[in-house]
């Protein structure tokens, strides 16, 4: 079963979460088409990154050193396709 809050906080913090959630997500199906398939395929594989980050700020989560490898190499790919796809363009 599960355990709903019992307290003022933890129902400000589920409907903070599903208010943010339901923004992100429409704003994400919003935004996509106007990047192109190209960029939308990197933002979105930076996700899993920028959330792994948050928890580490915000919630005091620990990262081992292959996760933080894993955050580093998705990073680097993302950045070196950047590029290589401006290069192509110019």
């Amino acid at each position: 079963s599960i355990d709903l809050p019992d307290n003022t906080h933890g129902w400000i913090g589920i409907v903070g979460l599903g208010l943010c959630y339901s923004m992100g997500i429409t704003g994400l199906f919003l935004l996509l088409p106007l990047l192109g398939p190209t960029q939308s395929a990197m933002v979105l594989n930076l996700e899993p990154v920028f959330v792994a980050g948050i928890a580490w700020l915000a919630l005091g989560e620990r990262l081992s050193a292959l996760q933080i490898l894993g955050g580093v190499i998705v990073v680097s790919a993302v950045i070196f396709f950047q590029v290589t796809a401006t290069r192509r363009r110019s």
